[in-house]
């Protein structure tokens, strides 16, 4: 429901102009119900029965790999909104784009921004704690940290904890006992126990104040549950996949105004998308010498427009392939900048939707990848 009143908003406001060069824009929304067998019927009947000149599709990856082999067969657009997975971009697929970042691009953010700010403690080491899940999920993050930090040439331990549990004692003793004070300890816990392990982790004397930086998600982006389990969480940097109120320009600030109609909730990475792979269709439709399949995906390489997520390029298409430019395969087709922000609290009780954007550089609000106490 939230990625289509993302792409009625654009419809509204594409309607309110006129339409397309004077003419209507119709939209035909279908439900894969998740299944990758139906998704690729439904794709096949938006092609060839509804006749339409582009998809946007908010499935997972195995539905994306079915609706892509049938954008593939007919040289219809696609635009993905909600599919990471690298192998959907990686073999040069003529006709998929991608608008969120790549499973890829997601691993690389924690070390990527570590290795931005350095040795915090200035012990001559950059050392990095990851507590996940031991759940699937959380198997995965502690895989991709694995990979991610020491390659960046950073010290890495790991935790995990057994969920539902509300004493963390024993993660946060083995913390204590380390030989290196950590740089930064990432929380990687998708429930409000996230919450609850930092509040502890900060009780035991470990804190930004003390040399190490505490890395949490999207459960310190509801401030008033924040600040109540954590009331001295000043410094806490939060990690964000998608925008965030302080990264929107004009454009964003425009859609989340009208997207408000529909819901009260901030819009998911997909909602962004939702829009914006609207948005993208129309301004290629307009460009475009054709709606002829290879004129439009000509007119979508060429892409660089302002829009709610952000300013989208495709850096690697037909005429710059990634082989051929020292960058990885799944950059084909990919928007170079989806917002993967980290942001942090600097006063006490902040509004989350005031925090600043630390990094990336491109989207930051203020000057370095963190700030001290």
């Amino acid at each position: 429901l939230a990625m289509q009143a993302g792409m009625n908003v654009a419809m509204d406001e594409i309607m309110a102009q006129g339409g397309l060069e004077g003419k209507p824009i119709r939209l035909v929304a279908y439900d894969t119900a998740g299944q990758a067998e139906r998704a690729a019927i439904l794709a096949e009947q938006l092609i060839t029965r509804d006749c339409a000149v582009g998809i946007v599709a908010g499935v997972g990856d195995a539905s994306a790999a079915a609706v892509s082999a049938m954008t593939e067969r007919y040289g219809t657009p696609l635009l993905l909104i909600d599919a990471s997975a690298d192998a959907l971009t990686a073999s040069y697929p003529h006709t998929v784009f991608r608008l969120l970042p790549a499973a890829t691009m997601v691993a690389r953010m924690p070390a990527e921004w570590l290795s931005a700010v350095g040795d915090y403690n200035g012990d001559g080491d950059i050392t990095a704690v990851v507590i996940a899940e031991n759940t699937p999920s959380g198997n995965q993050a502690i895989e991709q940290a694995e990979q991610w930090f020491p390659a960046l040439g950073m010290r890495l331990e790991t935790l995990r904890v057994d969920l539902p549990v509300n004493d963390f004692s024993p993660q946060i003793a083995r913390i204590v006992a380390m030989k290196m004070v950590p740089d930064a300890i990432f929380i990687l816990i998708n429930t409000e126990s996230a919450l609850d392990l930092q509040r502890q982790i900060m009780d035991a004397g470990i804190k930004a104040e003390k040399g190490t930086l505490l890395v949490t998600g999207r459960a310190a982006l509801d401030g008033s549950q924040f600040w109540q389990r954590v009331p001295e969480g000043q410094w806490t940097v939060v990690a964000r996949r998608g925008p965030w109120a302080s990264s929107l320009h004009e454009i964003g600030r425009s859609f989340l105004e009208r997207y408000r109609q529909f819901s009260v909730a901030w819009p998911d990475n997909a909602t962004f998308g939702a829009y914006d792979g609207i948005r993208l269709l129309e301004d290629a439709i307009s460009r475009a010498a054709s709606l002829r399949g290879d004129d439009m995906v000509r007119a979508l390489e060429e892409t660089d427009i302002d829009l709610a997520a952000g300013h989208y390029r495709f850096p690697y298409g037909s005429t710059k392939p990634p082989a051929g430019h020292d960058a990885p395969d799944y950059l084909w087709h990919q928007w170079g900048d989806p917002p993967l922000l980290f942001l942090q609290f600097l006063t006490p009780n902040q509004d989350p939707a005031t925090a600043d954007i630390v990094w990336p550089a491109l989207y930051s609000t203020t000057d370095g990848p963190v700030k001290r106490p």
